[in-house]
């Protein structure tokens, strides 16, 4: 991925996520494909630090949309220096990223997130203004992908078992 700018963000994906292997983490992982959660936290925002966070289940473990609590999770997350750039955005975006990474490009793909403003950019239903670099990086690693990842929002801080992990995984990423 040389034509994409390395940037604060982009650094921090690769390095968490280079080198997993995903079929390892979960075995039955099959053409059901992956649902994840992300999240994003930044602790002064702009300025961060700030940290993303990612979890991978495989489909055929959720069923009547719960996963089943004793089904093998991929967990990670990443820290996102101090910059006049670091924002609460493009620590979520970086979520994203992550999963784009991680999940084989061939499976099907859910992503839960509890940010508007990235699924609505990531479908096309809002227009990017800003994290240009951070878009590209999304736009190349979709390029890899046999069909488009479908999003679902969910409220954030309301409770919901797997965003909240994710939250508190973030939050780790944040405070390094």
């Amino acid at each position: 991925m040389d034509e994409i700018q390395a940037s604060l963000e982009w650094s921090s994906v690769v390095e968490v996520t280079h080198g997993v292997e995903v079929r390892a983490s979960l075995p039955a992982l099959n053409e059901a494909g992956i649902i994840a959660y992300t999240d994003g936290a930044c602790i002064k925002n702009p300025g961060g630090p700030a940290g993303w966070s990612a979890l991978l289940w495989s489909a055929t473990d959720f069923v009547n949309g719960k996963v089943s609590e004793e089904a093998p999770c991929l967990e990670c997350y990443g820290h996102i220096p101090k910059a006049p750039t670091t924002t609460n955005n493009r620590a979520e975006i970086s979520a994203v990223l992550a999963v784009l990474c991680l999940a084989p490009p061939t499976l099907p793909l859910m992503i839960y997130s509890d940010s508007e403003y990235t699924i609505k950019v990531a479908q096309g239903a809002y227009q990017m203004k800003a994290n240009p670099d951070l878009w590209q990086a999304y736009r190349h690693l979709l390029s890899f992908r046999k069909r488009l990842p479908t999003f679902e929002w969910v409220r954030g801080h309301a409770g919901q078992l797997h965003n909240e992990r994710a939250d508190e995984l973030a939050g780790l990423g944040a405070f390094n």
